[in-house]
């Protein structure tokens, strides 16, 4: 004689493994989980299912948060306003710039590293880079946004030029005729 019950067991474990496949695949990445514990198994399932929601709802490209650069120049040893605008946005994005020259630093967020800055995204209409002093040239900088889960959402390049000719500051100036000076 069979254990009362033991056919449902059996019925509600094939489901389950067949939805954790399916869950897997459409999240991209296989969940393991101790088959003798329903509790953590559910939610596991339940946590998997909310990723799957995240995703489909940001990939409609309505409402997905996207970056919009402005080069930016300006002359040596004067901060320059980064020019990245953040559309779409929920307020809890993360924007991390890497690939800055040594000395860099931003007036907002934190360093992460002697050539990665964060910073919130909120910040970025306020945020200015400024150079090591002295430098001259072109910074060639990758942008990543991070949503508040910390899925990227764009990687894109900003470009920031630094010249020490002071064209970015002057405005060009002209003589009319009767100002110049008679000998």
């Amino acid at each position: 004689m069979r254990p009362a019950g033991n056919g449902r067991w059996r019925k509600w474990l094939l489901w389950t493994l067949l939805l954790s496949a399916v869950v897997a695949v459409a999240t991209g990445f296989w969940i393991q989980v101790d088959i003798r514990s329903p509790s953590l198994l559910n939610q596991t399932i339940s946590s998997a299912f909310q990723t799957v929601r995240y995703r489909f709802e940001r990939k409609d490209g309505a409402h997905t948060p996207y970056l919009i650069f402005e080069n930016s120049k300006t002359s040596i040893n004067r901060p320059l306003p980064l020019g990245i605008v953040l559309n779409n946005s929920v307020n809890e994005e993360t924007v991390v710039l890497s690939g800055l020259i040594e000395g860099t630093s931003l007036s907002a967020g934190t360093a992460l590293t002697a050539t990665r800055w964060s910073l919130p995204a909120r910040d970025l209409d306020k945020a200015f880079i400024s150079a090591p002093e002295n430098f001259e040239g072109v910074m060639e900088v990758i942008v990543t946004l991070y949503s508040s889960r910390q899925d990227i959402l764009e990687t894109k390049q900003a470009r920031f030029e630094w010249n020490g000719s002071g064209k970015a500051d002057k405005l060009p100036v002209t003589i009319a005729p009767d100002q110049r000076l008679s000998r």
